[in-house]
């Protein structure tokens, strides 16, 4: 268990309610309490509006109480609304300081912002209440990996592994930052978690262990073991999700649709900002889109912001009207009773919220991997900014995904024939993209980075209309933070290992292999 695991009541210091200090009288307390109560229970059950109602309720009858902002903060989170969370999650910790539950989660939530250094500074405040909460001490960790002091999450880690043998998500995190050699000395320590993995007392620790041992395995050779605990951990994560893969072929499938070749579409971009600062960088995950990040953000006039969800929360909100040829509607329907944005405010706002992540940048790097759904609507709102393909091999990408947690975020991992059948819809989809948008993009495929860096690196600076630097083939020194799970590769100089990586599988990738068959 984890902070993002832990249920929606904080071990925390309690807020004072009373008469005196709130104003309230004792029957609006009482209607507080229950309504707040109201809200945990909601929250737990996943009846998240709900929730959200009571908790409002809370909010109405006293503005300062703490609780209903945290849960609307998680309420947030739970929709990948990370922006909307940590305001959340602010403003709860503004009125109740010292509350180790919700700092870790305002944690969790500001690594998923890229905000390295605010949570390993809400980490410390954490920590600085209660010393010996382990999973503030992992969170803490994890921080430091995303820095760059690998050295620093080592330490922490390694105690941890010795302190909690049955607490695996240290090992977890650990097996990214080390390459196991046979008899080495964590050797005894993995074997060790191994043997008791039977006394691992829930499925996300039984997950994290999997995981890790798989990583263990597969580094010292044994790749049969390795892969049934690969196998494992992903049968653990797709127990009693509701997942059909059908919802995601009709959402690319759309996407076409909406955007068709030779649209009206194409040429209504008078609304949109002409800024040309964001570049965005898609691809399936694991396919190197954080090593094109890496490399562009050596360049001294490029930042690299990491995975925004800016431009999806500006589609989710925006009005874009039918052009006679097809009704281009928001992708998220969740918000009608919202009020929703014209297009062009959408868009200048988008290019504000993205130009302030470093102003004065010529280009500022957005990475966010699925931002391939939404190439569409990123033409009407930014026509003049560039996107990045990252392509690899189909089969080593798929391997790539199903041996890494992303802690539920990517259902279709879990499968290898589910994986197979997303990654040939996601390939068609770009293939579309490609057709209907030939200039905007450029594809970059990761076995030609890893043959020759440097002739890809100036490739795709050219691209972008920028001098060369040579300080992009040293990206591996760039200090800047990191928050995938290609934290370790883009702090190293390029390394060929993971070229054909699905060669030392043999039958077990048989069905990842017949779903590729379109596209192999």
């Amino acid at each position: 268990m984890n902070g993002k695991q832990s249920n929606s009541k904080d071990n925390a210091a309690t807020q004072n309610l009373t008469p005196e200090v709130t104003g309230l009288s004792g029957y609006q307390l009482n209607v507080l309490k229950k309504t707040m109560a109201k809200a945990r229970k909601a929250f737990n059950e996943k009846k998240y509006e709900l929730s959200e109602d009571s908790c409002r309720q809370c909010i109405d009858i006293y503005p300062h109480y703490a609780a209903p902002f945290a849960v609307l903060g998680r309420i947030a989170y739970s929709f990948q609304k990370f922006e909307l969370a940590a305001t959340y999650f602010k403003k709860s910790l503004d009125i109740l300081p010292e509350v180790p539950g919700r700092l870790l989660f305002y944690s969790i939530v500001l690594s998923d912002l890229n905000r390295q250094e605010e949570a390993l500074d809400a980490i410390d405040k954490c920590l600085n209440i209660n010393p010996n909460l382990i999973h503030a001490l992992s969170s803490r960790a994890k921080a430091l990996e995303s820095l760059g002091r690998l050295d620093e999450a080592i330490e922490v880690y390694e105690m941890l592994m010795v302190d909690a043998p049955l607490y695996s998500m240290p090992f977890y995190n650990f097996s990214f930052l080390h390459k196991f050699v046979k008899g080495d000395k964590y050797s005894k320590t993995f074997e060790k978690l191994a043997e008791n993995i039977g006394s691992i007392g829930s499925d996300n620790g039984l997950v994290d262990a999997h995981f890790a041992l798989g990583k263990y395995y597969e580094d010292i050779g044994e790749h049969k073991t390795g892969f049934q605990h690969y196998l494992t951990a992903n049968e653990i994560m797709s127990n009693g999700v509701e997942y059909k893969i059908e919802t995601d072929f009709a959402l690319m499938d759309e996407c076409k649709v909406r955007f068709p070749k030779g649209g009206a579409w194409l040429n209504k971009t008078e609304s949109g900002c002409k800024t040309d600062v964001p570049v965005f960088i898609v691809g399936m995950p694991r396919s190197g889109t954080t090593l094109i990040e890496q490399i562009l953000a050596s360049h001294s006039v490029i930042h690299g912001a990491g995975e925004l969800t800016l431009l999806r929360k500006h589609v989710d909100e925006c009005i874009v009207s039918p052009f006679g040829d097809t009704n281009v509607t928001p992708l998220d329907l969740t918000n009608s009773k919202q009020f929703r944005k014209p297009l062009s405010q959408s868009a200048n706002e988008l290019a504000e919220e993205i130009i302030a992540k470093k102003p004065g940048a010529k280009h500022i790097v957005d990475k966010m991997p699925h931002n391939f759904l939404l190439l569409g609507y990123k033409h009407l709102f930014l026509p003049n900014a560039k996107v990045i393909h990252c392509k690899r091999n189909p089969i080593d990408t798929c391997l790539s995904n199903f041996c890494i947690q992303f802690s539920g975020k990517f259902p279709f991992a879990t499968d290898l024939t589910n994986l197979g059948k997303y990654y040939v819809a996601y390939a068609q989809l770009m293939e579309h993209w490609k057709e209907v948008l030939p200039d905007q993009i450029l594809e970059v495929e990761y076995e030609n980075v890893i043959d020759n860096v440097e002739f890809q690196a100036r490739r795709i600076v050219d691209f972008l209309g920028l001098e060369w630097e040579e300080e992009c083939l040293q990206f591996f020194k760039h200090k800047r933070s990191v928050n995938t799970a290609s934290f370790v590769q883009v702090r190293q100089p390029i390394y060929k290992s993971s070229v054909g990586r699905h060669e030392r599988y043999g039958d077990f990738l048989n069905p990842l292999i017949e779903a590729l068959q379109p596209v192999l």
